[in-house]
């Protein structure tokens, strides 16, 4: 299948809003067939709502599962990046086998899926800290947002954040 006709996409989700250029992505994404942003692996005995952790981490004998916020995906048009949607989609079929759970009682919640694909694959996040793409839910200090100039940047655990892509789920 074909993801996506251009050689290169940066998927963005309806739920976000660019307040910057976006070059920041297409550099720290160039040498990746499939990325998202992020830092953070859940390892053995770590909960998440949309997977059991450590039911995956055992059956696909892996020290961790990467953990992000789909709110963006970079994707090449290329076999690596088709490797890794095959491989994501080939889980849906064996979620209840597998520990995957249902997302806002709809389906599965496609960072779950794309976790084990990227972790399968070999595929680590990319940390864009203090840019990229953050969401304010949790945030530690009061959001400032200005389109027009450019601006937006909060606190998320203490930790300043300069998103160039506000996520608002």
């Amino acid at each position: 299948p074909i993801y996506s006709p251009f050689d290169e996409t940066l998927f963005i989700d309806s739920d976000c809003l660019v307040v910057r250029k976006l070059d920041p992505f297409w550099t720290a994404f160039r040498s990746n067939d499939f990325g998202a942003c992020g830092r953070r692996t859940l390892r053995a005995g770590e909960k998440d709502e949309f997977m059991d952790v450590d039911r995956l981490l055992a059956h696909f004998e892996l020290s961790g599962l990467p953990k992000f916020n789909g709110g963006i995906y970079y994707f090449k048009k290329n076999a690596g990046a088709a490797a890794v949607f095959e491989m994501a989609r080939s889980l849906i079929d064996r979620a209840g086998e597998l520990g995957f759970r249902t997302f806002r009682g709809g389906g599965l919640a496609d960072e779950a899926l794309y976790s084990v694909a990227k972790a399968l694959h070999k595929i680590p996040l990319t940390d864009m800290a203090p840019g990229g793409m953050w969401t304010p839910l949790n945030a530690s200090s009061p959001l400032v947002i200005d389109t027009v100039r450019g601006e937006c940047h909060f606190a998320k655990a203490g930790e300043p954040v300069k998103p160039e892509i506000m996520h608002f789920t």
